[in-house]
């Protein structure tokens, strides 16, 4: 699929596409066409532990990374147990010490932890990632999660 010829290329190339998708407002977790859909459905067939160690944290990187948008993608749907499903899947696949802070911040907020996502929050040092977090606890106060 996509050409590649290791876990760590398709990674870079399913990176690229997941974002062009998500800037374009077209990423969707229930699109069966979609590449990025295939991707996640072909990586569920594969046995990991069958991997070598760098192949298989790759493809866990696929995979946290499709789970971690489908949380926001079934928010935007208001569809809370399609996020809070993808949420403990995100936080299965994710790397230990594994740089994103946002998922586990969503995970708070779509089983309904507000202090405690408001607690992580105010931990987070990466400016990007601490303004993320600012305007998605906005949000969930808002109501805009799960109306």
């Amino acid at each position: 699929m996509f050409g590649v010829r290791s876990a760590k290329e398709l990674h870079n190339v399913y990176a690229e596409l997941d974002q062009q998708l998500m800037k374009e407002g077209r990423w969707d977790y229930t699109n069966p066409s979609l590449l990025t859909n295939r991707v996640r459905c072909a990586l569920a067939r594969v046995d990991l532990e069958k991997l070598d160690e760098e192949e298989r944290e790759w493809c866990r990187e696929i995979i946290w990374f499709w789970h971690h948008h489908a949380i926001s993608c079934a928010i935007g749907r208001h569809n809370k147990p399609e996020a809070q499903f993808h949420a403990e899947e995100a936080l299965r696949y994710q790397g230990k010490g594994h740089p994103n802070q946002i998922t586990y911040l969503l995970h708070l907020l779509v089983h309904d932890k507000i202090e405690c996502a408001e607690s992580w929050a105010a931990q987070i040092v990466c400016d990007v990632e601490r303004n993320t977090a600012a305007e998605l606890i906005r949000e969930y106060k808002a109501g805009l999660f799960f109306a």
